[in-house]
């Protein structure tokens, strides 16, 4: 069981804590980037709906373990790094739509335009 205060430590050390990487970051804000179309088994965290669609990268977010690496045989510790990716919602659901979605992308998931 997990008790509140053990909550600030494990958020400074666990998964979601944020972490060094010695790789430069390979996009930058106001890049136009594309969400790949990935297909791979077990789980993900790129949503079905922006899979092949293209936007713009809004924030830069740090770096993060990579969480699809769990449980399929690989180091959960690796880290990549992360940004919030601005999409249209006519991109993503047609001309009707005039709002703007961001979503907290690895960089895994995303090509340069």
């Amino acid at each position: 069981m997990l008790n509140p205060e053990d909550v600030p430590g494990l958020v400074l050390t666990g998964a979601s804590a944020q972490r060094e990487l010695d790789a430069a970051p390979q996009f930058k804000v106001g890049d136009s980037v594309t969400a790949k179309n990935i297909h791979v088994p077990g789980h993900n965290r790129i949503p079905s709906y922006i899979k092949g669609k293209r936007g713009v990268v809004d924030r830069y977010q740090g770096s993060f373990a990579y969480p699809d690496d769990a449980g399929k045989a690989r180091p959960t510790g690796e880290a990549q790094h992360t940004y919030s990716v601005r999409f249209t919602a006519s991109e993503l659901w047609g001309n009707q739509h005039n709002d703007v979605v961001c979503i907290s992308m690895f960089e895994d998931y995303l090509v340069q335009d």
